[in-house]
């Protein structure tokens, strides 16, 4: 993404904002940064980073960025029992959603 395009929002500042208002996981096989959102808001709450939904009302994640292996990503998200489902963006700009079986 910071590669081909230039980005809506500074990564240092993405980072800053996930650290702060929702998850992010470094390890050296995976990382993610993502924010509680619910799965039945509009797409265009889960994008904006400057809406910020308070973890006890949320049922989701929307994952903003990640690297690594999609099973290491939903290892890490089985470990959250609130999280029934991540939404995220690919590169035609669609959300989608996929909903986790725990």
């Amino acid at each position: 993404m910071y590669r081909s395009q230039e980005p809506d929002i500074p990564w240092i500042d993405a980072l800053d904002f996930h650290f702060q208002h929702g998850v992010v996981v470094s390890t050296p096989e995976l990382f993610v940064m993502a924010r509680p959102v619910r799965l039945a808001d509009g797409d265009d709450e889960h994008l904006a980073l400057s809406v910020p939904r308070p973890a006890d009302e949320a049922d989701g994640l929307h994952v903003w960025m990640a690297a690594g292996t999609m099973r290491g990503l939903l290892a890490e998200l089985r470990r959250l029992p609130w999280v029934k489902g991540v939404t995220f963006v690919r590169a035609d700009g669609r959300v989608r959603r996929w909903f986790l079986k725990h």
